[in-house]
């Protein structure tokens, strides 16, 4: 679940629709976290929810109906590059009319959601180091590798793969500004599939 947003206008805003196929009421509540992240896919996550405004905030998810969760960003500040933020949807415990011994399981999913600031650019920079490929975001944009294709050449052959048979060992399908991946990759095998 990924939403790609602008700073501003129409296309600062989008939706997500949590539908409970249990049996029973399930209620959530959104939190919003800023993320960061440079050298692979380890992230820090802080509190944003100044950043975006999710309505509702809560809800209570009757069984089998659903609920949309709206989202816009607000950040008060322009921004230069893209920036990425997670929103979370944690379930939260309901009591029950009968109090007995047992184990609630609650869940947790967790959203990525790209804002861009217009014109940002995605730019990577693609070099090779002990058999592996490293790719660094140089760019002040987000970097989606999903529809991209890859082409290795070698002194002797050129071969075109698209990211979903390439990237299958990335760590990531997306580099957000200076965030660097690894990929350990036999570009023999590649080239003779």
């Amino acid at each position: 679940m990924v939403q790609k947003l602008s700073n501003a206008g129409l296309n600062a805003q989008g939706e997500y629709r949590v539908e409970n196929t249990g049996q029973e009421p399930l209620a959530v509540e959104s939190v919003v976290m800023v993320r960061n992240v440079k050298q692979g896919t380890d992230e820090e996550l802080s509190p944003a929810e100044r950043d975006f405004i999710v309505m509702p905030p809560q809800a209570t998810i009757e069984p089998g109906a659903f609920q949309l969760f709206r989202v816009r960003y607000l950040g008060s500040e322009p921004l230069s590059e893209t920036t990425s933020y997670r929103i979370i949807f944690k379930q939260l415990p309901l009591k029950h009319e009968t109090e007995s011994s047992g184990v609630d399981l609650l869940f947790n999913f967790s959203t990525l959601v790209f804002v861009s600031p217009d014109g940002a650019v995605g730019r990577v920079e693609t070099r090779i180091e002990n058999e592996r490929i490293v790719m660094k975001n140089l760019g002040n944009g987000l970097v989606d590798f999903n529809s991209s294709t890859v082409l290795i050449r070698t002194a002797s052959s050129t071969k075109s793969l698209p990211w979903n048979e390439f990237g299958v060992n990335s760590p990531a399908n997306f580099l957000v500004p200076g965030q660097e991946i690894t990929i350990p990759i036999d570009l023999a095998g590649l080239l003779v599939k």
